[in-house]
């Protein structure tokens, strides 16, 4: 695709994205790898074309929770200004062949582990980051998506408002400071009601 993406306002207001890929074979990988684990339609940075160059710098492979791109900018206190991470399929509870049985208990066991290593980075611990946590569609029988907002000031906060995925790009655009595009421009942000 061509066009205005998240990823380009970020590099274009001069700081840094980054979109770390579980399983990825190296940075911006355009074709599913590992035994189907590496699914290159979860990695959405790999989609634009006019930042591909950034692409092969910016979108690195995740790495694990004690050594790689993640580890090193979490312990080191330079995530950037924006960031997405791309679990593999079999951390996203899809499952792939090469998946291990209990799917959600195999993905809620990777998210605690990077969930506690990047709460306890000094960017979360001097209240530079918040983390969204969102699921890429809901159950058979509704479209409720669960989403978990992390950051130092909120405390035990349910927000009333139906949310979308539009809320969750308009919701970062805010954080960011940057126009909001496509749907983002008329869905409601969730700033107000986390406090961010």
């Amino acid at each position: 695709m061509t066009g205005d993406n998240l990823f380009h306002q970020v590099a274009a207001s001069g700081r840094e994205w980054r979109n770390y890929a579980e399983s990825a074979p190296g940075p911006c990988v355009l074709d599913n790898a590992d035994q189907g684990r590496y699914l290159v339609r979860h990695v959405p940075a790999t989609y634009y074309l006019d930042d591909r160059t950034e692409c092969t710098e910016w979108a690195p492979p995740l790495g694990e929770p004690n050594v790689g791109a993640l580890h090193t900018d979490i312990t080191d206190g330079t995530l950037p200004a924006f960031g997405l991470v791309s679990p593999d399929a079999c951390h996203d509870m899809h499952g792939a062949d090469a998946c291990p049985q209990q799917l959600t208990a195999t993905g809620d066991s990777w998210l605690h582990g990077w969930l506690t290593q990047i709460l306890a980075g000094p960017d979360y611990r001097t209240g530079h980051l918040a983390v969204i946590i969102t699921w890429d569609e809901g159950s058979k029988t509704n479209n409720h998506i669960p989403t978990l907002v992390v950051a130092p000031g909120i405390h035990h906060v349910t927000a009333d408002q139906p949310y979308t995925h539009c809320s969750t790009l308009r919701t970062i655009e805010d954080i960011l400071r940057l126009p909001p595009l496509g749907c983002a421009r008329t869905a409601p942000t969730m700033t107000n009601a986390f406090q961010l």
